[in-house]
Order: structure tokens, then C-alpha cells, then sequence
């Protein structure tokens, strides 16, 4: 069974976000777009809720098209449209970009994911509860 491996940004003393929703803090330089790619070659989908998936949805799909985007930008946009996506979502009616969703986080669909995919990256937001299946 493969790895669910959560990539989340947190400050220094514990917030996901600022006090309006705001991310803008968060520094993703080429560095971390590295070591994100470098993870990423053995990542079989992305698992995420709606926020992360709308912010994800708003930006990725052609950021590969603007010309000043780095090497780095422009290999992760091809990996996002390209690879399977489960977002968890009760609202969310439609999603692109080989997008399921799905309403629940059940953890036999989880499990089945794991066996199938050779890895999952989790993308979650701050307002996610720990799932039950999360185990070290």
C-alpha cells in the first residue's frame, strides 16, 4: 500500500492562513517547486478539498502559458492537469482538469486509492479535521 503524503504550508508559530483567509505570506520559490517535483514522481493523484482546489483550478492550468513562468512553474502545471484529482467537497457541482468528486472522505475509498495509485499527494487546507485514517 503506498503513501498519502501531505504537503501544507504552516507559519512559524502555527497558522495556515491570516486572519482573512489571506496566503500571501507563503514564499514558494524554485526551491520548494524542486523538492515538490521531486516528491511528486512517485504521486499517483492529488487529493484536496474545494478552497485548496478552486485556488489550485484559478491558477494552474495555464500557468505553464505565461512566459515568465520558471522551469519549475511550467513542469508543475503539466503534473496537475494532467494527473487524477479527488477533491472532498458537500458544494462543489463540477471540476475539471480529470477532477472526481467526491462528497465524503471514506476511508475504504482512501485505501483503495493507496493500492492503485503508486502515491497520493494530500493538499489540505487548515480547516480540515485529521481523517481517522491518517496513521503515522
Amino acid at each position: 500500500m503506498r503513501k498519502v503524503i501531505l504537503f501544507v504550508q504552516v507559519s512559524l508559530d502555527g497558522f495556515f492562513e491570516g486572519p482573512k483567509k489571506e496566503i500571501d505570506w507563503n514564499m514558494v520559490d524554485d526551491e520548494l517547486h524542486a523538492h515538490i517535483l521531486e516528491v511528486l514522481k512517485t504521486a499517483g493523484g492529488f487529493l484536496s478539498g474545494r478552497v485548496t482546489y478552486e485556488l489550485m483550478a484559478g491558477f494552474w492550468p495555464t500557468a505553464d502559458a505565461d512566459p515568465g513562468s520558471t522551469p519549475p512553474v511550467k513542469e508543475f502545471a503539466r503534473i496537475w492537469r494532467d494527473m487524477p484529482k479527488v477533491v472532498y467537497s458537500k458544494t462543489l457541482t463540477s471540476a475539471g482538469w480529470n477532477t472526481t468528486i467526491a462528497r465524503e472522505v471514506v476511508r475504504g475509498e482512501v485505501e483503495e486509492l493507496k493500492l492503485r495509485a503508486v502515491g497520493i499527494s494530500w493538499s489540505g487546507e487548515g480547516t480540515w479535521p485529521r481523517p481517522s485514517w491518517a496513521r503515522t
